[in-house]
């Protein structure tokens, strides 16, 4: 567990003021992890790509979470 929280401590960290970190877990779901992660990134990237006020510039899978992270625009 201290290697999931250093580990989001660190992506964390890495961000600058303009960018947003959204997590979602992926385990606990009637479907297996990896379609999970898919049906997420999925409506996440059709919700944030046309925005025109934001842009995925990063995605990271584990076991049980994911995490996005995104790059608030002029737009």
């Amino acid at each position: 567990m201290d290697d999931d929280v250093d580990s989001l401590a660190m992506e964390l960290d890495s961000l600058d003021p303009e960018d947003v970190l959204i997590a979602g877990r992926l385990d606990g779901t009637e479907v297996d992890e990896l379609a999970r992660f898919h049906q997420l990134d999925d409506y996440v990237v059709e919700r944030v790509g046309p925005s025109g006020v934001a842009e995925v510039t990063d995605t990271g899978a584990g076991c049980a979470s994911v995490s996005w992270q995104i790059r608030l625009t002029d737009g």
